[in-house]
C-alpha cells in the first residue's frame, strides 16, 4: 500500500513542480519542496522496519515522524500562500481551503516545535 501511495505522492510532487515551472508563483515553489521532503519519509517506511531490532525500528520511526511533519509543515505553508492569493476559485471555496490550510500549517508547526505529537 505505502509503494502505491509513494507513487502518488512522486506524481503530486511532479505536477507542483510544473506548475512552479510554469507559473513562476512561489507557493507552488514550497509546496513541491514540502511534497519532496514528504517523499523521503518512504524509503525509511519502506525499507527501515524490516528484521531490524527494536530500537533501529523505533529510530527509523522517529526519523519519518520528523521528516513527515517537517514536509507537511512546509507544504501546508506553500498551500497557505497559494490559497492566500488564488484568483480561480470561488470566494467560498478560496476562503475554506485558506483556512483548513493554515490550521493545519499551525498544527505541524505546534507538532514540530514538541508541543504535542501526532498521536
Amino acid at each position: 500500500m505505502w509503494k502505491a501511495e509513494f507513487l502518488l505522492m512522486a506524481l503530486i510532487t511532479i505536477g507542483a513542480f510544473f506548475f512552479a515551472l510554469n507559473t513562476r508563483k512561489l507557493s507552488w515553489a514550497i509546496i513541491s519542496v514540502g511534497q519532496l521532503i514528504i517523499l523521503f519519509t518512504y524509503p525509511v517506511m519502506l525499507g527501515g522496519y524490516r528484521n531490524t531490532p527494536l530500537e533501529i525500528a523505533e529510530m527509523a520511526n522517529e526519523i519519518a515522524t520528523v521528516v513527515f511533519v517537517f514536509g507537511n509543515l512546509v507544504l501546508f505553508g506553500g498551500l497557505f500562500l497559494l490559497f492566500l492569493k488564488d484568483k480561480y476559485l470561488k470566494p467560498w471555496l478560496r476562503i475554506l481551503a485558506y483556512a483548513i490550510s493554515g490550521v493545519m500549517a499551525i498544527v505541524f508547526l505546534i507538532v514540530f516545535a514538541g508541543f504535542t505529537t501526532l498521536e
